[in-house]
């Protein structure tokens, strides 16, 4: 029998999601990167826990300097801004990077030519 990965994530869903929660939790871009390479099906996760992966998401972004490579990162994997904006449309416009909202979150997706892009490819290619 062949191995799959996104056949034992479906098997193991609750302690797969709980193991992706806690990576986005600790800020840990490479490993979500990572774990997106085995084909882990992120669309699915932040539909199934859309609260928790916002409340960590909201964390970094309300933070004095938000972790721009994991929201980049989270962009790239589809997380669903729409849907983070439309539930904390009041706590974003506080956010107290200014750049915030223009840099990170583009309803059309992430700028490919964007310096955050840039450095997580850079960063990929060494490891």
């Amino acid at each position: 029998a062949e191995w799959r990965f996104p056949a034992f994530f479906a098997r193991t869903r609750p302690r797969s999601d709980d193991f992706a929660r806690d990576i986005v939790a600790f800020g840990y871009w490479f490993d979500i990167h990572n774990l997106a390479q085995l084909s882990f099906d992120f669309p699915g996760f932040f539909d199934r826990r859309f609260e928790q992966v916002s409340a960590a998401v909201l964390e970094f972004v309300e933070s004095p300097r938000p972790h721009f490579v994991l929201l980049r990162e989270l962009s790239a994997l589809r997380f669903p801004w729409r849907r983070f904006m439309e539930a904390y449309c009041d706590r974003l416009a506080h956010a107290k990077d200014d750049d915030f909202l223009q840099f990170v979150i583009s309803l059309e997706g992430f700028e490919v030519g964007s310096k955050v892009y840039g450095v997580v490819e850079q960063t990929c290619r060494l490891y």
